[in-house]
This record gives C-alpha cells, structure tokens and sequence, in this order.
C-alpha cells in the first residue's frame, strides 16, 4: 500500500541523504508510520514547495530509534520539540525525479487528493490508483542519478509492534493504537492502512481513527469510542463510508464496510442497530465490538449481538 510522507524542506534533504524517513514523537505520528510495513511504495509531499518527489520503498518496518537525539535529527530546536523524529523507517531511492510534481497539478486531476488532506499529519495513505497517476506524472520528470549509499545493519531495530503501548494523551489514543495493532482480533486477516486518515467531499470533512482493508480488499471504516455509543454515531459513521466509497473504492472497484468499537450503548442506539442490520444488502457490512482493556497491552473484543431479548 502506497504512502506520502509530509515534511518541510530541511527534513526533505535529511531524509533522502540519510535514507530514513522519520515522524515526531506523538501518538498520531505514531499510529501513522506503524501502518507502513517494508516493501510498500513512499513519495514525500514538501510543504513548503507544495511539490511531491519520489519515488522510494520501505526496507523496513517502522521501528523506534533508542537514541533519536544522536541523529540525524539534532540541529534546531524543532528537531529537539519533536523528539528528533523517533518513530523511523529506512528507505531505498527507486527513482530520484527532480523538480517533484507541484501539488495543484494533482489536485486538478480530481482523484481524491487535496493539500487539505496533508493538514497536521506525517504520513498519508493513498490507494494504489493514486499512487499510479503520480508515478506516471514523476515519469515526465527528468530522473536524478541515486549514489550508492548503504544502510548497515537494519535486522538489529526493532518493530514499533514489539514494543509496549506508552501513550501520553489520555485513554483514547491508547485505544486507538491497541485496535490498530490488533484488529486481527476482529476479523482474520484485517490490516490497517492509515489511522487519523482527513477525507473531504465537497464541504464535508472528517477523521476517520483507522481506516483498514478486509480479505477482498474491501475497505473498512473503523470508529473507536472510548465511552457509550450515542444514537449520532450512525450518521458519523455512514457518512464516512460515503466519502470513502465515492471517492477511494470506486477507482478500485471494491466495497466499503463499517465497524464500531466502543464500550457500550444507549438505550436508543442498541435498539436501532439491530434494524439497521436487517435492512444491509449484507450483514457483515456492518459490525460492532465492545471492547476490553487495561490501557496498557491487552485488548479483547465482543461482538454486539443483534437479537434483543
């Protein structure tokens, strides 16, 4: 799964010198890079340029730097703010295409990418749709010659999935990152694509916690609620899925489904869910989980029945 990474034009050179890419240490951040697995395609969107370059792949997965204020983050204060950009993964150059495409130029095709969607986040997942166009827009770029520079020892850094789930920002965020990394738990071979993930369709704009893919490819809209769901949820929910569908599945040909973790319901919502059910074209296009937690490893999850008794 395609990926842009977004950063200023210093940390542009230090990543692509470096052959690393890295994000600040927040539990946005955070949720974001673990998404990334070794082998996916990178771009890197420039903010102040508003151009993107490319392109590159993951040769690893995303781990945590132990000794992030040795480099090569470590020369202005930002760097110092952010932690020296922790949460990290390495990179290989596929093609180094000079100039990078500016960002209006892409935002004009009307393929579901707008700067808007960059906004306050670090990495940003695209479908494989949008990453071709991009590509074939780079092609027209004249390419830069990639040096031989080499990465030692990758085998010794560690997953950010090995380690434990040290948050600072409260209980949602803690169970945001405890479903990412476990919604196998929910359904056999669900993988999460991005988290925090902005979608906008003409005036509407959200969030979405975890945006994931099923088996078939499907996309799945998750919505974590850290309390009781409320009867508003749906609307939340389905609107999101709209977007979703209008915008990212119809260039895949796929579908869209929706689930909810939360920790319990009012009485309005437990009552409508089960007619909501009843009237999908497919039941499991929409399920809903009731979690368990300590807010520090283990979570488990419950399907919410449908049959009221």
């Amino acid at each position: 799964m395609p990926y842009i990474f977004a950063v200023n034009e210093p940390n542009y050179r230090i990543c692509i010198d470096n052959r690393i890419f890295g994000v600040p240490k927040t539990d946005k951040a955070r949720s974001q890079i673990q998404s990334v697995k070794k082998d996916e395609k990178l771009f890197i969107y420039v903010y102040g340029s508003q151009r993107i370059y490319g392109f590159y792949k993951a040769i690893s997965n995303s781990f945590l730097e132990k000794a992030p204020q040795k480099g090569p983050w470590n020369y202005t204060a930002t760097d110092e703010k952010h932690g020296y950009y922790p949460y990290r993964l390495f990179i290989e150059i596929i093609k180094d295409y000079q100039q990078g495409i500016p960002f209006p130029k892409i935002e004009r095709l009307n393929i579901g990418l707008d700067r808007n969607l960059l906004i306050r986040k670090s990495v940003i997942y695209i479908t494989d749709f949008q990453a071709n166009i991009i590509e074939e827009l780079l092609k027209e770029l004249p390419v830069k010659p990639v040096d031989g520079f080499k990465i030692k020892n990758i085998d010794e850094y560690e997953s950010l999935f090995t380690q434990p789930v040290t948050v600072g920002e409260g209980q949602e965020k803690t169970l945001q990152i405890l479903v990412q990394n476990n919604l196998g738990l929910l359904e056999d071979k669900l993988q999460p694509v991005t988290s925090y993930f902005n979608i906008q369709y003409g005036k509407f704009k959200g969030e979405i916690d975890v945006l994931a893919r099923d088996k078939n490819k499907n996309f799945v809209v998750t919505e974590i609620k850290v309390e009781n769901l409320k009867k508003d949820i749906w609307s939340q929910l389905f609107s999101y899925s709209h977007v979703i569908r209008n915008i990212y599945a119809k260039f895949e040909d796929v579908d869209v489904r929706s689930f909810l973790i939360c920790n319990g319901f009012d009485i309005k919502t437990i009552y409508s869910y089960p007619e909501i059910k009843k009237l999908l074209r497919r039941e499991d296009f929409l399920r809903v989980f009731k979690y368990q937690t300590d807010f520090k490893r283990k979570i488990s999850f419950e399907e919410i029945p449908i049959i009221i008794k």
